[in-house]
């Protein structure tokens, strides 16, 4: 069994689990957080090559984004893109622009609802012609039931179990995050499994970057506000077990204007249907023989390279079609591309999304129980939690518990 902890107890009678989320914690940044730092574990994660969509889903679900599904916010998606609605309007292509964007996604959002963090975002540098093929791949929170059906998160799993739990900092506005946390009091008896989330040190991080003064100090807050919780529920009883993690680490960069340098380099990207992400480039291109002149002209450009169906294996982020890109090209540190689908990006001083092989990327795993040696990975992350809970973690889940057993 777990050290310290009874073989699959029953939840409701073993000590209280308190799971913390810190979204884009570094593990080199976990020595600025004393009370996180000077817990019985603190290790590197492995983490996914991409955003923090996909790391979401492995962390929650125990599966690599082959077998889940998301990779990017932003896919191709016809069937069900919410701009679908524009597609009598493409001849506007011509006189495409940006208050276009902003005003058809305000009327998509009247009318369509998503309950996902990111909403429906406004798809700022995307053609016109294009939009209608856009889809969101998240449609609802990760806390939320269904989440990525068929495959089950943990809070699915605690849900079919009619196991109790709380969500603290998943909301928007004054609650929200760190904020939200601040503003809480642990109950006198706490569920079996309180889970709290926060994504300021990821936000403060890309404006300031993670080695900044202002990142330091809100790490500070948010180590306080752990351990002030952690002493409340350890007065109403025994101990509660402490797991927190984070998704990635975050890297300082350059900011590099894609649509300039392509033009400096003689390649016009608006003759193919494209989205441009941080530090991603990912087109869609039917004809096989363009196809490799495109992927031979991308490689020649210095910043990047286009993935190999070796890497795509390699990383498990090859998918069964083609919605995220069927040319996927990497922009390598220290860039990070502005002008995006998101927005200019005017003040991105750090970013994530680079290859896991980088140290920076590495997320961390912090717990007052011991864990086993060897490598740890995002997917580790579900069936962690379910073993301490008591719940059953399933066969052929891609992760494995992180806990030392004797």
């Amino acid at each position: 069994h777990v050290a310290g902890w009874p073989a699959l107890m029953p939840a409701s009678a073993a000590r209280p689990v308190l799971g913390v989320f810190l979204d884009g914690l570094g593990a080199d940044a976990i020595e600025r957080m004393p009370f996180l730092a000077g817990q019985a574990t603190v290790r590197r994660m492995l983490t996914e090559l991409g955003y923090s969509i996909t790391c979401h889903a492995s962390m929650y679900t125990g599966l690599r984004p082959d077998r889940h599904g998301l990779w990017f916010v932003w896919q191709r998606k016809p069937e069900t893109s919410p701009f679908r609605w524009l597609r009598p309007f493409r001849f506007l292509d011509a006189v495409d622009n940006l208050p276009m964007h902003v005003a058809v996604t305000k009327i998509t959002r009247r009318f369509v609802r998503t309950t996902s963090w990111f909403g429906i975002p406004y798809p700022v540098h995307a053609r016109w012609r294009d939009i209608p093929d856009l889809d969101v791949a998240e449609r609802s929170l990760w806390t939320d039931p269904g989440y990525l059906a068929p495959a089950a998160t943990i809070f699915d799993t605690m849900r079919a179990a009619a196991l109790p739990f709380e969500v603290v900092g998943m909301a928007r506005g004054p609650s929200a995050g760190l904020a939200g946390w601040e503003a809480w009091r642990p109950p006198n008896q706490p569920p079996p499994f309180t889970y709290l989330f926060a994504g300021d040190i990821d936000h403060a991080s890309h404006a300031h970057g993670q080695g900044s003064a202002a990142v330091t100090e809100l790490m500070a807050r948010v180590d306080r506000t752990i351990e002030r919780h952690f002493r409340a529920m350890s007065r109403g009883g025994a101990e509660p077990v402490l797991v927190a993690w984070s998704d990635h680490g975050h890297h300082d960069v350059r900011r590099l204007n894609p649509l300039t340098f392509l033009r400096e380099h003689r390649f016009d990207i608006r003759r193919y249907p494209h989205v441009i992400d941080t530090n991603f480039i990912r087109l869609w291109i039917d004809d096989p023989d363009e196809r490799r002149n495109v992927i031979e002209r991308l490689n020649a450009l210095g910043i990047g390279h286009v993935l190999t169906d070796a890497e795509l294996d390699a990383y498990r982020v090859r998918m069964g079609d083609d919605r995220y890109g069927n040319i996927i090209f990497y922009v390598e540190l220290p860039h990070a591309l502005s002008h995006t689908i998101w927005g200019f990006g005017r003040r991105l001083a750090s970013g994530h999304g680079y290859l896991p092989d980088h140290p920076g990327s590495d997320a961390v795993l912090v717990s007052n129980l011991p864990a086993r040696n060897g490598q740890i990975d995002l997917v580790d992350v579900a069936p962690s939690l379910l073993e301490l809970l008591g719940l059953l973690v399933e066969p052929g889940l891609d992760g494995r518990s992180v806990w030392e057993r004797r």
